[in-house]
């Protein structure tokens, strides 16, 4: 009885010896699998910077854009999950989402001011500058005169009014958003660079909102009849950093980079939006 014992104990140290020798060569495997690929990559990065072309090499950001460039290397995309699909890829109107901010704000459609979170305080964006007066009733803002839509039409004061018209159009679906600028007595250009907005009172947030509109292109969205403008509820046009290339409805939507972006381009050269509603399945 002894003995089996003695051989069943023999047999299991052996087994576990063996084990641990396997692991010990996985390991050794490993390590030169690791130092072969650290190896390649060396190389391979020795070969791209010698054979990068002049101009391929990063040019000097500019120090008057109103941003930071973007960090990061070039290329690549960025596959964003929603959790449900926007009704309207135009964030103006009430049927909008979160979905549909998630993907147009600030991507497609951009604003006359933006809030800068380190220093928790509107900053100066497609505007260079904004005065309000003392009375706290008039805000002046200059536009950029660098800033155009992806298309390459200038931004101009024109651009701004519309938008403000358009929200406050009792035709058009934006009473959500129409209830924030209802203090808004008129808004008047003053040239082709600067607006003024005029309020019937003070009301703490009337920069907020009158500098955080997204300015929509004037041009592409006049209308005759607001039933016109509510039908478009895709293809959006912008002077953001991205430009709509597809929505396939159900599955997903796809921005690429503009690459006629006023602004620093971005590293990421297209975000898909798949819509994911199963927590599990976008696990």
């Amino acid at each position: 009885m002894n003995g089996r014992s003695g051989l069943v104990t023999f047999f299991l140290f052996l087994f576990l010896a063996v084990m641990i020798l396997l692991q010990i060569l996985s390991m050794i495997q490993s390590d030169r699998l690791y130092e072969r690929l650290n190896v390649l990559l060396d190389r391979l990065e020795t070969s791209n910077a010698t054979t990068r072309a002049p101009q391929d090499r990063p040019t000097t950001p500019r120090a008057d854009l109103p941003m930071e460039e973007y960090p990061g290397d070039e290329g690549d995309w960025l596959v964003w999950r929603l959790g449900g699909e926007p009704s309207t890829l135009m964030d103006i109107h009430a049927s909008g989402s979160m979905y549909t901010r998630y993907i147009v704000s600030g991507n497609i459609f951009e604003s006359l001011l933006r809030y800068d979170p380190d220093e928790f305080k509107l900053e100066p964006f497609l505007a260079e500058s904004y005065e309000v007066s003392d009375d706290g009733l008039e805000m002046s803002f200059r536009l950029r005169d660098d800033i155009h839509f992806s298309d390459g039409r200038p931004i101009t004061a024109d651009d701004v009014i519309f938008t403000y018209e358009t929200i406050v159009n009792p035709g058009v679906d934006a009473a959500s958003l129409a209830n924030y600028y209802r203090d808004v007595d008129r808004v008047v250009k003053i040239n082709d660079r600067e607006v003024r907005f005029y309020m019937k009172k003070v009301y703490f947030k009337s920069l907020e909102f009158c500098g955080g509109m997204e300015i929509l292109p004037k041009h592409i969205y006049e209308f005759d009849d607001p039933a016109e403008f509510n039908k478009r509820v895709s293809e959006p046009v912008g002077s953001g950093p991205y430009v709509f290339e597809k929505w396939d409805v159900g599955r997903e939507v796809v921005l690429r980079r503009n690459e006629n972006y006023w602004g620093h381009k971005p590293k990421i050269k297209k975000i898909v939006y798949p819509f994911i509603t199963n927590d599990t399945a976008a696990v």
